[in-house]
């Protein structure tokens, strides 16, 4: 049986640890708690550098998705002639809100829903969710946690996309991996039915990633990833 005191020695040590991991976590990343971001935790965070993370992400979009035969690998849009001939891939979803043009790109958009199609005036309504709808250098400006983030910086927005042009032909959706020793996937966006929809994912502990792929989270900067409430983990934890 242990004595008393070594009760309370081992009670104090725990004390001990519990403190100092409460500190660790405030105060950088680590152990299996370790968030998933582009940016190290005594990283001096600037809005050049969250602008380059954005940009980035565009071009590294998985997704998952329901209600289509979707494309493999990272999502984008082109546009491909009746002779096959395609286009340069685009990684903005334009089109028109409220009847004002509009352009969005990508790594802003959390998931696309299809609403309907309107095949007589070529055009498809998508849903968009928006997140976050803060520019890099308002988010370093504010300096947000993640519950403040989300959902307070969470928007949706219809929007009216042509899906033809004359000169470039029908607006696809592409993926950037090969199915099968296929070429890259690609739908017609005017063929996806409605309520289908492209819900974009970033890495995880559990998938293998290319480290610009972690640019997918380009708005969870130090102030966010400490978040408790983050829920993009490394290790047991992640999501």
């Amino acid at each position: 049986m242990r004595s008393l005191s070594s009760k309370l020695a081992l009670a104090g040590a725990a004390g001990v640890l519990a403190v100092l991991a409460a500190r660790a976590w405030s105060d950088g990343y680590g152990g299996s708690l370790e968030p998933i971001t582009p940016y190290a935790a005594a990283e001096i965070v600037t809005p050049a550098s969250v602008a380059a993370h954005r940009a980035e992400a565009k071009r590294h979009m998985p997704a998952a998705c329901s209600g289509f035969e979707a494309p493999t690998g990272n999502l984008g849009l082109a546009y491909i002639r009746t002779n096959g001939q395609r286009g340069p891939t685009m990684y903005t979803w334009s089109g028109s809100v409220d009847g004002k043009r509009h352009d969005v790109g990508q790594s802003d958009i959390a998931s696309i829903r299809i609403i309907r199609q309107d095949p007589s005036r070529r055009r498809t309504l998508v849903s968009l969710l928006l997140f976050p709808t803060l520019t890099p250098t308002a988010l370093v400006k504010l300096q947000p946690s993640y519950r403040m983030l989300d959902p307070r910086f969470r928007k949706t927005v219809a929007m009216w996309v042509l899906t033809t042009d004359a000169k470039r032909g029908d607006l696809h959706i592409v993926g950037d991996a090969p199915d099968e020793g296929m070429p890259p996937h690609a739908v017609a966006l005017a063929r996806i039915p409605a309520d289908s929809e492209i819900r974009f994912r970033g890495p995880t502990s559990a998938n293998p990633r290319d480290p610009k792929d972690l640019s997918f989270y380009w708005w969870a900067i130090p102030s966010v990833a400490r978040d408790r409430a983050y829920p993009y983990h490394e290790g047991p934890m992640a999501s």
